[in-house]
């Protein structure tokens, strides 16, 4: 062994010793090689030395260069940089190296830029992973105007005119009067009382004027997105007819006075389809009729804005029998372009230029006007993530219920209302019809067994009713299945361990269990919460084949130890909800067993699932499972035999009169 330690240690020190060989003489190798560039620098480090040695030092004659012997002193507060040097930044007429980078220096008229498709941040170069919203192959490359093109027009403005001279220019700000934006105003002398400040009202819909805070605010931008074939363009026209049929129709020349309050009639804009079928579809929701619903097929929003302008620069608002428009609907935002802007409609560049300008339209004018946009498959809106930062409200149309009847209205954002409230719509013969009631199919007359009633609040005062049915059914296999639509299967596995450890409803492996949310589903997925008792007493009813009373709503939430808890909310509006369609009882949570009479209801509290699950089922008890009788076996005897030996049977042949040989042979 310590030969063999003694070899080891020689073969390391030789493998170290070629190593440090085999550096040593790359080294060598390499030395010369460097050695050549060294002339170089130091012959420019003597051509900078030399220059400045002649120019700072000290001449050998000292007639005529005495100003050279010493270093000239500046004057700071009086220096002005030479005109050949080199400065960029803030009024010095040049860009800065980055800007200069990302728009070229050449003459060409557009260059190339990368911008992020999901939050719009722009960069010279593609990157893997956007710096702003942390999304990864997001970059696109995009060709922008450097704005030295020849064909390079004015962008329109409105509410006023480019200053001359030395006058500012004007903005989207300029032309509302009652107030001067040039400088800042105290927020105590805005006129809030001014017709500008007045909402437009939307008939014959409460639910749209609702989730929009109380109606369309002048000067507003709306986007309003959701998936294709959900109904947008649809409650478009609608929203566009119900504002139309209000319309201030056009007077003619010498045919009367132009009346003091005019509502202007409503533009629908779109770029997907012609007005011939625009038309058709009008006929179909039975609004061809109206005179001051005006349509125009038009891709240019520069075009567009162009009418709208011309319409308010002549004298008393009106011209050729026509008023500026109450309401422009743009379908849709990514059909529309702007010349000024390279890009095919629907990109980055184009969305934003486009949503830029429809809001200073707005604003400059007081027109509102809602933009339809389309959705991608995550479900946001398609486009740039500045462009909802641009608007004022971005609506959200879904789809709901088991056929897809109903319609949902929610808003994300909202600056004039609130976000919390939602809208309720149902499909009826092609149109949406507003359902304010939240009432989704009528109540059962007769007590049926695994339908149970609750009520859930959508937007944070919207009550909707909810009906929960399950069945419970054996088994064809060795395991039974659970499906559940429209309630999280989590939590039926949870109330099921519930029912069985405090309930001792036992609904074992062997059973096929099935729940489902009838009519409009639960929008959002906290209000699940508050199905709980109602989905509970279900299986319970299906298990023990007990009918649930019909006239009974179950408003609780189950815990983990068989208590009920209160539902977070407006319980007041679910009561009221229950009372106006029909129902008389109601079953809620509560410390302690009590009875109350409230909105024309008897309340009942009940602090278990146990007692609620008693009151619930119209036999007045839990149904308990049956037990099964199994035959046992008889205990075995110590005296019985063990074998056929311990019987000790005789010897016993039957003669069948046939084996007689076999018989004397025995």
């Amino acid at each position: 062994h310590e030969a063999k330690r003694k070899r080891q240690r020689n073969t390391m020190f030789q493998s170290r010793l070629s190593g440090c060989t085999f550096l040593f003489l790359l080294i060598i190798l390499f030395l010369p090689l460097y050695d050549c560039f060294c002339p170089i620098k130091s012959l420019r480090l003597t051509r900078q030395s030399f220059i400045l040695s002649a120019k700072y030092s000290d001449d050998l004659d000292d007639e005529d260069d005495d100003e050279d012997d010493y270093i000239p002193e500046v004057d700071v507060k009086n220096f002005k940089p030479p005109k050949t040097a080199t400065s960029f930044g803030f009024n010095s007429g040049r860009s800065s190296p980055s800007i200069r980078k990302a728009m070229g220096v050449s003459g060409k008229s557009a260059a190339k830029v990368f911008v992020c498709t999901n939050c719009g941040t722009e960069s010279v170069q593609w990157r893997g992973k956007c710096p702003t919203c942390h999304e990864w192959n997001t970059f696109q490359e995009f060709s922008v105007d450097r704005g030295n093109s020849p064909n390079n027009k004015l962008k329109p403005r409105f509410g006023g005119s480019t200053a001359s001279g030395g006058g500012r220019s004007s903005t989207w700000l300029d032309g509302i009067d009652g107030v001067d934006y040039a400088r800042p105003v105290s927020i105590d002398k805005i006129d809030r009382n001014a017709d500008s400040s007045k909402r437009l009202m939307i008939p014959n819909d409460d639910e749209l004027n609702t989730v929009l805070g109380g109606g369309l605010v002048k000067g507003s931008l709306i986007l309003l997105g959701g998936d294709p074939g959900v109904g947008k363009s649809t409650l478009a026209l609608q929203l566009a007819a119900q504002i139309a049929a209000t319309s201030t129709p056009p007077i003619g020349v010498g045919m009367g006075e132009v009346p003091t309050s005019i509502q202007g009639p409503v533009w629908y804009v779109s770029g997907e389809e012609t007005m011939e079928q625009i038309a058709s579809r009008a006929e179909r929701l039975q609004v061809s009729t109206l005179s001051q619903l005006l349509l125009l097929s038009e891709t240019s929003v520069e075009r567009m804005a162009n009418q709208v302008v011309s319409l308010l620069d002549v004298p008393d608002g009106q011209t050729v029998g026509q008023y500026p428009p109450s309401l422009i609907v743009i379908d849709s935002i990514q059909t529309m372009m702007s010349e000024d802007v390279m890009g095919s409609p629907g990109g980055v560049s184009q969305v934003r230029e486009c949503m830029a300008l429809l809001l200073r339209l707005a604003k400059s004018t007081k027109i509102p006007i809602i933009c339809i946009g389309h959705v991608t498959k995550t479900g946001d809106v398609a486009g740039p993530r500045m462009v909802e930062h641009m608007v004022d409200a971005v609506l959200y149309l879904q789809s709901s219920g088991d056929d897809g009847s109903f319609r949902w209205l929610s808003a994300s954002k909202n600056r004039f209302g609130s976000c919390q409230v939602v809208g309720l719509y149902e499909f009826q013969d092609g149109r949406l019809l507003p359902n304010p009631d939240m009432k989704e199919s009528p109540l059962r007359e007769e007590d049926e067994e695994g339908a149970a009633l609750a009520i859930t609040v959508e937007g944070g005062s919207r009550a909707m009713l909810q009906e929960v049915q399950a069945l419970v059914t054996p088994s064809g296999s060795a395991f039974g299945k659970k499906t559940v639509e429209g309630f999280p299967f989590a939590r039926v596995n949870l109330l099921l361990g519930v029912l069985q450890k405090h309930c001792h409803v036992i609904i074992g492996n062997k059973k096929d269990v099935y729940v489902n949310v009838a009519g409009a589903s639960v929008k959002n997925s906290k209000s699940t919460v508050e199905l709980d008792l109602a989905v509970a007493i279900a299986l319970t009813s299906s298990h023990g084949s007990v009918p649930i009373r019909g006239d009974t709503v179950f408003l609780a939430q189950v815990g983990l130890l068989g208590e009920l808890r209160g539902l977070k909310g407006e319980m007041e509006a679910r009561l009221i909800q229950a009372g106006r369609i029909g129902l008389s009882r109601a079953i809620v949570a509560g410390r302690k067993f009590k009875k109350t009479r409230k909105f024309g209801l008897e309340v009942i509290e009940c602090p278990t699932l146990k007692q609620a699950l008693e009151l619930g089922l119209t036999s007045g008890s839990i149904p308990m499972p049956r037990k099964i009788k199994r035959s046992t076996k008889p205990k075995m005897d110590s005296n019985e035999p063990n074998s056929l030996e311990d019987l000790d049977l005789d010897d016993v042949i039957l003669d069948d009169g046939e084996d007689d040989e076999y018989d004397a042979f025995l």
